[in-house]
């Protein structure tokens, strides 16, 4: 052995420099590891970051105003969803009621005080009369197509079920499917958008081909007739004298038919009274840009006619996902709610020969609406720090001590016996397993063990997806479920817990560290104590209770120098390679 004062100065210098390097670098990549963790904690768990786009659906009852709030967000296959809640506006007061599933594409007004809804692939029906408006019916449409548009709309005796199928926009009454139904409209292509509203015995159709996002207002009148053998597709054909009766059939009796506008985004529509007949008006938003715009339909003339709508505060911003105005017409009133910046605002206006003259609008107390600003910001800095965390990670893989530097490097640490003048006894030498090989040995004993979970499920009643949450990339929202995949999770972490224990209390190792040549031990290197392997094992229902807790003793791990996790330190014990070539130890790098 070599006294560290023979070793050539700069080759000490090097040596000592290159520790220095990967301790700050080590105690840097900690911190940033760290506030990645918090900065995902915060992203993933603070709603009010994430960006609101509201939809707002006007719904005006004789002299009370209700209001849809939609809000749209992303779920976890990536498909727009959202929730939607009833709100009362009574001058400053704002009454809300309670929050649904659901992505609304319709409103409509029935009989007996009830309000219905229509959602996807459901039509729901909400009474008014009662406190918080509760849910009283759904009907399922039936439509068995994802990508369809439907609206149901009142008008008669009947709701009127509006759906596109292909290119075609078919109409037939919701609680009669026997009924055939009548082609209304066809598009240029599949998956056009719907919206309506009913004035008196009139449906008011607003179709947006999603294909070339051309606007098309289709007004008509519903009823059911009986149809006859022999009777073509086309209603409108004449019925032979001889035929003979058999089903019923949707009859459709169009009153205006009419282009309104191209390149539209979304629309809002109302139908408000005029002199010369009902006059439409439509608020649209352009596909490519940030401005709304607003069309009056002359039924004098046959034509649209530009409109404006009130000022904002706030100009359009690249960053304002809820730039949107919806309209509605109580009695010969306009009203308009919209967005202007985080507040959503209500204007009343009067619709005559000169245009639209609106009031001041007024400011509704809900919820301000957040844009994606702050969401930006927040993601920027988490990328930029997640691109650190990259680099420093990348630095260290390829600045890690090779086997020479390590020889030379304990060379160095070599200290004299102060009494003999020798040289101490070096201490014993372990070869401590990687990060990586534990992990891969942890899924392997997962794998071991998630037999008995599946014979847990049926006395605990959760799903496989409930009892390895913790292996998943998202957090567990504050609903129903949470208190059945916290359970789930603690059985699953429980009966990882006893097996680890017990493997390793009697043959110092897991099966997954088995396959891997991995060993627990203690600091002089033999089998630790039973208190220390449970103090290490009871320490996993902390460490692996979700992913993004799991960094914590990774970061631990490349702290310490000695592979060791949160369990590690308290337990007092090390998880070594246990086949090792006695005459070549340096070379192996695990």
């Amino acid at each position: 052995m070599a006294d560290k004062a023979h070793l050539p100065d700069e080759l000490r210098a090097r040596i000592d420099r290159q520790r220095k390097r990967q301790r700050l670098v080590r105690f840097s990549f900690a911190i940033t590891v760290a506030v990645t963790v918090i900065l995902l904690f915060g992203v993933n768990q603070a709603q009010t970051l994430a960006p609101t786009t509201r939809n707002l659906h006007l719904l005006p009852i004789d002299d009370q105003l209700w209001m849809i709030d939609q809000h749209l967000e992303l779920n976890n296959q990536g498909k727009l969803g959202g929730t939607f809640g009833l709100l009362r506006i009574d001058g400053d007061t704002v009454t809300t009621g309670s929050r649904f599933e659901g992505t609304v594409t319709g409103i409509t007004l029935l009989p007996n005080d009830r309000v219905g809804i229509t959602t996807g692939a459901r039509f729901l029906e909400f009474d008014l009369r009662e406190d918080g408006w509760p849910r009283v019916e759904i009907h399922n449409l039936d439509l068995n197509d994802p990508d369809t548009s439907a609206v149901v709309l009142r008008s008669g005796e009947h709701n009127w079920l509006c759906w596109t199928r292909g290119t075609e926009v078919s109409v037939r009454p919701l609680d009669q499917p026997d009924v055939a139904a009548h082609s209304l409209h066809k598009t240029s292509g599949a998956g056009a958008e719907l919206r309506g509203v009913t004035i008196a015995d009139r449906i008011w159709l607003s179709v947006r081909d999603t294909r070339n996002n051309e606007l098309t207002l289709v007004a008509f009148r519903a009823g059911i007739e009986d149809a006859v053998d022999g009777t073509p597709d086309d209603a409108t054909a004449p019925v032979p004298a001889d035929a003979a009766p058999r089903a019923r059939r949707t009859r459709i009796d169009v009153i205006e038919r009419t282009k309104v506008t191209a390149n539209v985004k979304r629309s809002s529509l109302a139908v408000m009274p005029g002199d010369k007949g009902d006059r439409p008006v439509v608020t649209f938003i352009r596909k490519d840009e940030r401005t709304w715009g607003l069309l009056a339909y002359d039924p004098a003339e046959k034509n649209w006619i530009d409109g404006t709508l009130p000022p904002r505060e706030k100009p359009p911003s690249g960053l304002d996902v809820s730039n949107f105005a919806s309209i509605a017409r109580q009695g010969d009133a306009m009203l308009v709610a919209f967005n202007d910046g985080p507040q959503v605002k209500l204007a009343r206006g009067k619709l005559g020969a000169g245009g639209i003259e609106w009031q001041d609008a007024e400011v509704l107390p809900i919820d301000r609406t957040q844009g994606a600003a702050v969401y930006i910001v927040w993601f920027v800095l988490l990328f930029g720090v997640l691109l650190l965390m990259a680099s420093q990670g990348v630095w260290l893989l390829l600045n890690r001590e090779r086997p020479g530097d390590r020889t030379l490097a304990a060379l160095l640490e070599k200290k004299l016996d102060t009494d003999t003048k020798k040289i101490k006894k070096p201490e014993i030498k372990l070869l401590y397993a990687s990060s990586m090989a534990r992990a891969l040995a942890l899924f392997i004993d997962i794998a071991i063990t998630s037999p008995v979970i599946i014979l847990l499920q049926d006395v605990y009643d959760f799903t496989w997806e409930q009892a390895y949450g913790f292996l998943s990339f998202g957090v567990a929202t504050m609903d129903g479920s949470l208190l059945q995949t916290v359970m789930a999770t603690l059985v699953t972490l429980l009966v990882l817990i006893i097996y680890s224990t017990v493997a390793e209390v009697f043959w110092g190792r897991t099966f997954g560290k088995a396959l891997l040549r991995l060993r627990v031990v203690d600091v002089k290197g033999e089998q630790p104590a039973t208190w220390r392997i449970v103090v290490r094992n009871l320490v996993k229902v902390f460490e692996l209770v979700h992913f993004l807790v799991l960094l914590i003793p990774m970061v631990l791990m490349m702290m310490t120098g000695k592979q060791q996790r949160l369990g590690d330190i308290l337990g007092g014990t090390f998880v070594i390679v246990d086949a090792v070539p006695e005459e070549s130890p340096d070379d192996i790098d695990i």
